[in-house]
């Protein structure tokens, strides 16, 4: 009889078990609504970012590779760096070499945005120098794309000149902010008198880097070199500006 009772009683736990874990039961536990597959990317979207890449300077310029463009009495020849996309926005950014390349001539950096129309893009702005370049006509001495100063990504474009033994370095940088690219700062990164020494002395030189970003607040600019300091520049706006004047102002 006590066995009985007992094989009752573990039955009836088993039911009330199943019964609470019956799938699309009312009463029990609801399964997961299945997470709906992304829509795959169409048109432009769905093109390898080299071909995006080609695409976009084909819509601006018209042609593949190379073209020219004008901006007040300098014309520079212009190529193509890079894609990127802020939101459903496409930022085509070029290299523009100053053609006239003197030592004193600086290209740029340009900027065109553009959208999505059809299998294809549609021009939406354009700004082909806004950011400063190197010189003899170089449009830049080497650039990034940063993702940790701001909310939107960064051109970083190191530039620099040397004249009389004097050489100065700085690094601009650019934010693809969504309606117009917008030209943050020109932080002096470098400088060196090593070509103007005429006795023995050594040479006063500092080369900086940018570090520590906290996005759209601040970023240390630490020099070694001749000695080492740090400079903290914090955002202000549509700029970031240093907390004390730059060390380097004085030389550059």
């Amino acid at each position: 009889m006590i066995l009985i009772l007992l094989l009752f009683v573990a039955g009836a736990a088993g039911a009330a078990i199943w019964w609470a874990a019956k799938p699309g039961d009312p009463l029990g536990p609801q399964a997961a609504a299945p997470t709906p597959a992304p829509d795959a990317p169409t048109g432009v979207r769905a093109l390898e970012p080299k071909a995006q890449l080609a695409a976009a300077f084909q819509t601006v310029f018209g042609q593949a590779g190379e073209s020219k463009v004008t901006e007040g009495d300098k014309t520079y020849a212009v190529t193509p760096a890079t894609i990127e996309w802020i939101g459903d926005t496409a930022a085509l950014v070029t290299l523009a070499r100053d053609m006239d390349d003197c030592h004193a001539c600086s290209g740029a950096m340009g900027v065109y945005y553009l959208k999505p129309e059809g299998d294809g893009f549609a021009v939406t702005g354009r700004w082909p120098v806004i950011v400063p370049g190197s010189s003899f006509g170089a449009a830049t001495s080497g650039w990034t794309v940063r993702r940790d100063l701001a909310s939107h990504p960064v051109i970083a474009s190191e530039g620099g000149f040397t004249g009389q033994g004097y050489t100065c370095s700085w690094t601009n940088l650019a934010e693809l902010a969504p309606t117009a690219p917008v030209l943050l700062a020109t932080v002096r990164t470098g400088f060196s008198d090593a070509g103007a020494r005429v006795d023995n002395a050594p040479a006063t030189e500092w080369d900086g880097k940018i570090v520590n970003p906290k996005a759209d607040q601040s970023f240390d600019v630490v020099f070694a070199g001749s000695d080492r300091f740090t400079e903290t520049w914090r955002r202000d706006g549509e700029v970031y500006a240093p907390e004390e004047p730059s060390r380097l102002d004085e030389h550059c």
